[in-house]
């Protein structure tokens, strides 16, 4: 059964069960079935460790009929609902500790981006409102300029990190809330279970892994030319001795 048949069977199913949010759940599939294409699996593969959509259907009317009745009382209600209340107290200080991460790592990008632009301007001594927030030893445009693409690409490399850490951090996010719900009772305990690992086009994908490695060879080359190049110049190959970088001036 293909990818379109399933869903089309899944759909008809829902609907001749009553279940009002049937275009919800067929999305959910779609989007398992996505998610499995991505990781290398075919259609029929994936259609074939799915139950039968009349299966899914009726596990769906008996949500209906069923939904809230699991938690009997007010009392035992209220008192799942204040543990999960706790649970997120503690829980979130690490959201925002992941998030924070993220945030540092797009610092470490743009604060990369103008160091790079600075070297690439010869700009060895940046100032702002007579306080110094960049100091560059004095060096060969040659070498300034080749350690400018180094810090470039250092800061490319902390974007497809910063990407990549964003994405899984909402990917743990959606899994706990969904959690969540199903715990309740919110009517969503027959979705799918949302894997740990975020779902990344393959589009996407082919673009952070090609920056990510032309990046990584860029930086490389880059610290090795500039090294080779201020050898050069000074004739040695201590060049920050010969022009006394960590001499007090």
């Amino acid at each position: 059964m293909t990818r379109q048949e399933y869903l089309d069977a899944l759909e008809d199913a829902l609907i001749a069960a009553g279940v009002r949010d049937h275009t919800r759940i067929v999305q959910e599939y779609a989007r398992h079935f996505d998610t499995k294409y991505a990781y290398g699996y075919g259609e029929e593969e994936t259609a074939a460790t799915l139950a039968p959509p009349e299966v899914i259907a009726g596990q769906y009317t008996d949500i209906a009929h069923t939904d809230g009745a699991g938690i009997k009382g007010r009392p035992a209600r209220a008192a799942l609902i204040a543990g999960f209340v706790l649970l997120d107290i503690v829980l979130a200080p690490v959201f925002i500790l992941l998030f924070a991460v993220v945030a540092a790592l797009c610092a470490v990008m743009l604060s990369g981006l103008a160091a790079g632009i600075c070297c690439a301007a010869a700009m060895y001594d940046v100032s702002i409102g007579g306080v110094r927030v960049l100091f560059l030893p004095e060096m060969p445009y040659v070498s300034a300029l080749l350690i400018g693409f180094a810090v470039f690409a250092f800061a490319a490399l902390a974007l497809v990190v910063a990407v990549y850490c964003c994405l899984y951090a909402v990917q743990l996010l959606r899994k706990y809330l969904r959690w969540h719900k199903k715990a309740i009772g919110k009517g969503v305990r027959y979705l799918l279970p949302l894997p740990v690992k975020p779902w990344i086009g393959p589009m996407l994908r082919k673009a952070l892994s090609l920056t990510a490695v032309f990046a990584a060879i860029l930086f490389g080359a880059a610290l090795a030319a500039s090294f080779v190049s201020m050898v050069i110049a000074s004739g040695t190959v201590t060049p920050w001795v010969t022009w006394r970088w960590f001499t007090p001036s």
